[in-house]
């Protein structure tokens, strides 16, 4: 396939993650949401949906059954690059906080990507951006869905992982290990904002805390991608831009909700600046069991590693006494006021059958004066349950790496 510059190829691989497209490029320069592609290498997709897009020209062969492919003549990619360009202004001593915000599938996350790949390439040997997800359905650096995360990224982002980030190389519970892009996750245990406010805003509260810490003096600055948000909405964006700081709001696409936070921020947040970008035409809705197998690969990849990835994880299945872990959940309460306190909101899990077939993240606590603080403390790692023994009292799970399964709280 020859594409002429400023074009891409749009693909679609099938849902089975057994169904694959393998890309080579052969000559010219391209790039997948902003990370170039070596030649003569080949790359695998699996349960995605992607663009290949060149500046300059390029001639690339494809194998595998996607689908859908085909290639679009217009593209937000340039208006990408000038949206880059123009806050490589803004990093002098302390890079700006940016936040990509939008309706549903419009193409937040691979935005975030792009910006973040192109700081990447132009930091060079210097440290990179700190990337954060505040999207608990989507997984994010190794780390499955229902947490928000932040990332220092230093390295080439890997679009042939799952999440489209890469890995932290290494994944696990090991109290010595140091992956080097080790992520800082606070649980939510939901994929939508709504399931419990006060307790997603808790969440991202402490996960704020620490990224404008470790942003003070950081050249590279930081993007944040968000949930989608409707147009007449933006309660959470607002608490999103004032906990975080930021300096710029994007939004992709919608005029009305560009013109909205335009007029709202305006007053309350009149250091940042409001712009708006268009969307990409190959952006398509994403039907739920396309979503759910995209969470499903996340999470085999935490265990097993990325097919990309320089080592292969080997998980290790061992016995859980389950008497001597406490294992709590975050209740589903819509519209919670949010001044109600978060023991109200969190409960100990007594009926152990509901833990078949779950991921269980085990935080940096062993044990709170109430069930709602567990949620204070930052992710250690995460097991999967793959049996649950009632009558003893214990569960098969499934760790990945082996070894003892360090102390503290489990959330589910």
């Amino acid at each position: 396939v020859v594409l002429e510059a400023n074009q891409e190829w749009r693909f679609e691989t099938q849902i089975q993650p057994q169904d694959v497209v393998s890309i080579k490029l052969l000559s010219g320069t391209a790039e997948i949401f902003g990370s170039e592609l070596a030649q003569d290498a080949t790359y695998t997709f699996s349960v995605a949906k992607l663009a290949l897009f060149t500046y300059t020209g390029c001639e690339f062969q494809w194998t595998g059954s996607p689908a859908s492919e085909y290639i679009g003549e217009e593209t937000p990619v340039p208006v990408y690059l000038n949206l880059h360009l123009s806050l490589e202004k803004m990093r002098v001593s302390k890079g700006p906080t940016v936040l990509i915000t939008g309706p549903k599938d419009t193409g937040k996350t691979s935005l975030a990507k792009t910006l973040t790949a192109y700081i990447v390439k132009r930091m060079g040997t210097n440290p990179g951006p700190i990337a954060v997800n505040l999207d608990p359905a989507a997984g994010f650096v190794s780390v499955p869905p229902g947490a928000v995360s932040a990332a220092h990224i230093n390295g080439l982002l890997d679009p042939q992982s799952a999440s489209g980030w890469g890995d932290a190389n290494e994944t696990g519970l090991a109290a010595t290990h140091i992956p080097t892009r080790a992520p800082l996750s606070y649980y939510y245990g939901h994929d939508s904002v709504k399931a419990s406010p006060a307790c997603y805003e808790n969440a991202i509260t402490k996960l704020s805390e620490s990224v404008n810490e470790k942003s003070k003096s950081l050249p590279a600055g930081v993007i944040i991608d968000t949930p989608h948000v409707k147009h007449g909405d933006y309660e959470m964006t607002e608490t999103i831009v004032k906990l975080f700081k930021v300096d710029v709001i994007v939004v992709i696409g919608h005029e009305r909700i560009y013109s909205d936070l335009r007029k709202r921020f305006a007053d309350k947040f009149p250091s940042a600046s409001v712009v708006r970008v268009p969307e990409s035409g190959g952006v398509v809705e994403r039907e739920d069991s396309y979503i759910r197998a995209v969470q499903q690969k996340q999470i085999r990849e935490y265990f097993y590693g990325s097919p990309t990835a320089s080592h292969v994880l080997n998980p290790f299945s061992t016995s859980l006494d389950l008497s001597k872990k406490v294992i709590y959940r975050v209740l589903e309460v819509e519209k919670t006021n949010k001044a109600a306190a978060l023991s109200g909101l969190v409960e100990a899990i007594e009926d152990l059958s509901v833990l078949q077939n779950s991921v269980l993240a085990l935080i940096q606590k062993e044990s709170v004066e109430q069930p709602g603080e567990s949620l204070n403390y930052p992710i250690m790692g995460f097991m999967h349950v793959s049996e649950v023994d009632e009558s003893e009292n214990r569960a098969k799970v499934l760790i990945p790496i082996r070894g003892q399964i360090p102390p503290g709280i489990l959330l589910a």
